[in-house]
């Protein structure tokens, strides 16, 4: 998933999440962070939306819209391992995040050409549009399985913010099809690619957070670049509709 770089690292793919990379820390303990897509850490999403537009011509359509995406958290997954060689032999501890749900609500400004004037039964269309959206915080939880040194599968690492809420920017790009079924309703269907910007880092738990299950205060800083330049999102949606016109 795109190249690897150290320390700076966290190479950004079409949906990288952050930046892998490796980390040595005092007392002989080093960290090693894979990239992760939104695929590996959330479920697919769902999206809902609602406009309103105007016909310009038998062909041109302009239109503004509101839009909503929410995905559920897909639970823990492998992110790397932590090595300690304080202990007898090198300890090598699998570590495993879980990012919160995903959520967004934004709007749109866009255009819709039709191939076939409005008295036609089936207008197949391309449509382009573009505006804002505000995303949620998310907060992560990392743990360290430690059943190898006796200790719990699920010691805690690190808990708390990674990506901060933040206002992004989208584009989508859009083929489909509308079906006139009287003379106020169609019905359609539309498929293509959107586009999210990245999210705002949160930094504020590797500046000064607890970690190692709240055992001690330290900010590792050096980790803040797991998050650098990424959270950017390409999605395929497939989207039904129902339109009245007046």
């Amino acid at each position: 998933v795109g190249d690897s770089h150290s320390i700076n690292g966290f190479t950004d793919n079409y949906e990288s999440l952050g930046n892998g990379g490796n980390f040595t820390f005092p007392a002989g303990t080093t960290l090693d962070i894979r990239s992760r897509d939104w695929s590996d850490t959330h479920d697919t999403s769902w999206h809902a939306q609602g406009e309103i537009g105007y016909a310009l011509t038998e062909h041109l359509e302009v239109f503004g819209r509101f839009n909503y995406d929410h995905s559920d958290s897909s639970g823990f997954t492998d992110i790397g391992t932590l090595s300690v060689d304080l202990l007898p032999g090198l300890s090598v501890l699998p570590l495993r995040a879980e990012l919160g749900d995903y959520s967004s609500e934004g709007g749109e400004l866009g255009f819709r050409f039709f191939l076939m004037p409005r008295q036609a039964r089936f207008r197949p269309y391309v449509a382009l549009s573009g505006g804002v959206t505000h995303v949620d915080g998310i907060d992560a939880t990392i743990t360290a399985d430690a059943s190898s040194l006796g200790g719990p599968a699920d010691f805690l690492f690190y808990h708390g913010g990674f990506f901060d809420e933040s206002w992004v920017g989208t584009g989508a790009a859009m083929l489909g099809l509308e079906v006139k079924v009287s003379c106020h309703w169609d019905v359609g269907v539309e498929g293509g690619a959107r586009y999210q910007s990245r999210l705002e880092q949160n930094n504020s738990g590797f500046d000064g957070g607890r970690f190692f299950d709240d055992a001690f205060a330290t900010p590792f800083r050096p980790l803040r670049q797991i998050n650098d330049n990424a959270g950017d999102r390409w999605t395929v949606p497939v989207t039904g509709y129902v339109k009245f016109r007046f």
